[in-house]
C-alpha cells in the first residue's frame, strides 16, 4: 500500500445557478380571434398535448388561429422570441415525457 502524506483538494465541477424569477404574463380577458401559439420542445408526448390542445380550443374559439414553431429547443434564441411576437397574441409551451 501506498501512503499519500499531501493533502487533497476537491472542487465541485458544477456551476451554481442564479435564481431565475420570471413574472407570469398578463391574462388575456378571451381567446377569442386571437393567434395563439403552440410551442413544443420535442419531448416525447408534448405534442399529443397541443394536439389535444388546439383540438378543444378549436372548438371552444373558432375564429382563433393557431401557429406552431418548427424549432425545438429551450433557452429560445431572440430570433425565435421575435417570431413568437411576429405570430402570437399568446403562447403555449409544453415539455412531455
Amino acid at each position: 500500500m501506498t501512503e499519500f502524506a499531501g493533502s487533497l483538494r476537491v472542487h465541485n465541477p458544477v456551476a451554481t445557478k442564479a435564481p431565475l424569477y420570471v413574472k407570469s404574463a398578463e391574462r388575456q380577458g378571451t381567446l377569442a380571434g386571437k393567434r395563439i401559439g403552440l410551442i413544443w420542445n420535442g419531448k416525447p408526448g408534448g405534442d399529443v398535448a397541443l394536439d389535444v390542445l388546439e383540438e378543444h380550443l378549436g372548438k371552444r374559439y373558432p375564429d382563433a388561429t393557431f401557429w406552431r414553431s418548427d424549432w425545438y429547443s429551450y433557452p429560445f434564441t431572440d430570433g425565435q422570441l421575435q417570431q413568437i411576437v411576429d405570430h402570437c397574441d399568446v403562447a403555449i409551451g409544453t415539455t412531455g415525457d
